[in-house]
């Protein structure tokens, strides 16, 4: 059976690394340790820590769409956040973790959102001809950084205050 290396990320662990095989099965082995099995938490994509790291916010299409989706580090707790018939995506944890900024593809174009973490208080921050995305907190979570685009040669980037 052929395996597939692939370096993933130097973390805690040490080098870390993705080894896949024509079974489709995953392991996970870093430089210290023997292949050991990843568990399974969630059916989705775009996995993202908490700062905290208590958390992992996700994407996943289970209801037909692209929502957001939080759930324990252990994968118990999974909550839905967003419920829009639109698409949602591209999340990013504040760094004080109570809010989560995502793109949101609404009316065939892309615009910024937050919501806070425990899924209230959704709100639109851009509504713009052009699409705003990648949004990235400031360090005191009060400002998300983003970029904005009618086409890939005219990339802007803009700075949207959040809070007081």
């Amino acid at each position: 059976m052929t395996k597939k290396l692939s370096p993933i990320t130097i973390g805690l662990l040490g080098l870390t690394f993705l080894l896949t095989n024509c079974a489709n099965k995953a392991e996970i082995a870093t430089d210290s340790t023997q292949p050991v099995s990843p568990t399974l938490l969630a059916t989705g994509s775009a996995s993202t820590w908490s700062p905290d790291g208590q958390k992992i916010a996700f994407v996943s299409v289970r209801d037909r769409n692209h929502e957001i989706y939080i759930m324990n580090r252990d994968g118990t707790g999974q909550t839905r956040l967003t419920n829009n018939s639109y698409n949602e995506y591209k999340q990013i944890w504040s760094q004080d973790g109570k809010q989560i900024a995502f793109n949101s593809h609404n009316n065939g174009n892309n615009d910024l959102y937050v919501i806070a973490a425990d899924g209230t208080q959704e709100t639109q921050l851009t509504n713009s001809p052009e699409s705003d995305l990648d949004p990235t907190w400031s360090g005191d979570s009060k400002f998300l950084a983003f970029t904005s685009f009618t086409d890939v040669s005219e990339a802007k980037i803009y700075l949207v205050k959040t809070r007081e």
